[in-house]
């Protein structure tokens, strides 16, 4: 069975990444008009970086290559993840996981 904890991070990076894009879309359409809201909105969006640099961190090998850099949804992050992260894992067509023989050879 899959960690609940790699799935986790995997689907919330692609959530961390659509709200950093929808922050700074934020930023520059508010930030003339209303420079206290824009101040708002870059605070938020810093804190939301931080955040997602520290689930980005788990998600990196050694070399910085980011396992879900490809995917698009939060499903294929989260899928993404368990690959990378959990040796072992297999998927199946219909996008289950099984437990490989891996663990057996152990």
């Amino acid at each position: 069975m899959p960690s609940t904890r790699c799935t986790s991070l995997g689907a919330l990076d692609k959530v961390y990444e659509r709200l950093g894009k929808g922050n700074r879309a934020a930023i520059a359409e508010v930030d003339e008009l209303d420079p206290i809201t824009g101040d708002l909105l870059i605070e938020q969006s810093r804190q939301l970086e931080m955040q997602h640099w520290f689930i980005r961190a788990h998600l990196s090998d050694t070399s910085g290559h980011l396992v879900t850099e490809s995917t698009l949804t939060e499903m294929d992050g989260a899928i993404a993840a368990v690959y990378a992260l959990q040796p072992g894992i297999e998927g199946t067509s219909d996008g289950a996981f099984s437990e490989g023989n891996a663990r057996n050879d152990r």
